[in-house]
């Protein structure tokens, strides 16, 4: 029996207009739920994915790293017209202040606004470190505080969440920067009780998965056309040759 392949989409800001690299406009987030529903597609969470993907047909999940305070305008409401399901990865150390980790005027979600649509049905929150640190070149010792702190900043405001991890920039130790830091890093997020771990990868997941810390997901971009997301969709990458 073959295994199922599963796109796991990534998404960041959702914007009335200007479309970016990180930055999909509201027309275009119409469009693309529109066809996930007319495609026969069921968005389900992470970790249903796991559980349940044998129950549905064309399973797939949304991810929006980074809880901006655009997401909760203009993501929510499409999320509840198209009844889609959607995770929200949160870099906890900037709610309600602007993004720190480059030159933008975008403004994070408060702790309230998470709070408020933590109840909703479509949505789960996730984790994307406190200070949305480069998980690759941090030392695993400042990697266990951030992570702490950030479990800790949800848990004693009340804010359910899934433990997984989105790692920003994409970036985490891989084999190839050595396999012992590799395996500390993986232990670790063990250790804390985060069970799944998110990178970028651009492919497919085949279910199990076979590494729960390494699940890839596909970027989609404001400058993608709307033929280059549908293909994305099927294989997960584009090959421009």
């Amino acid at each position: 029996m073959l295994q199922p392949r599963i796109p796991i989409l990534m998404y960041h800001s959702v914007l009335p207009s200007t479309p970016s690299a990180s930055s999909v406009t509201i027309e275009q987030l119409e469009q693309q739920l529109l066809y996930i529903k007319k495609q026969g597609y069921t968005t389900l969470f992470i970790d249903e994915l796991e559980n349940q993907h044998e129950s549905f047909r064309k399973p797939i999940a949304l991810t929006f790293d980074d809880a901006y305070l655009n997401n909760y305008h203009h993501l929510i409401p499409l999320l509840e017209k198209y009844q889609v399901k959607a995770t929200i990865m949160v870099p906890t150390g900037y709610l309600g202040q602007l993004a720190g980790w480059y030159k933008t005027d975008e403004k994070l979600m408060s702790i309230e606004e998470l709070r408020r649509i933590s109840t909703s049905p479509h949505i789960r929150l996730g984790l994307h470190t406190h200070m949305h640190i480069n998980l690759r070149h941090t030392p695993l010792e400042l990697v266990k505080e951030d992570l702490i702190t950030s479990i800790k900043l949800l848990t004693n405001n009340k804010i359910p969440f899934t433990p997984m991890l989105a790692y920003p920039f994409g970036a985490y130790p891989k084999k190839k920067d050595g396999k012992e830091k590799h395996q500390q890093f993986t232990l670790l997020l063990k250790t804390l009780g985060i069970t799944h771990g998110l990178r970028i990868g651009n492919r497919l997941n085949k279910l199990p998965f076979a590494n729960p810390y390494e699940i890839k997901r596909v970027d989609i971009k404001g400058t993608d056309t709307f033929f280059s997301f549908k293909i994305k969709l099927l294989v997960g990458y584009i090959n421009p040759f």
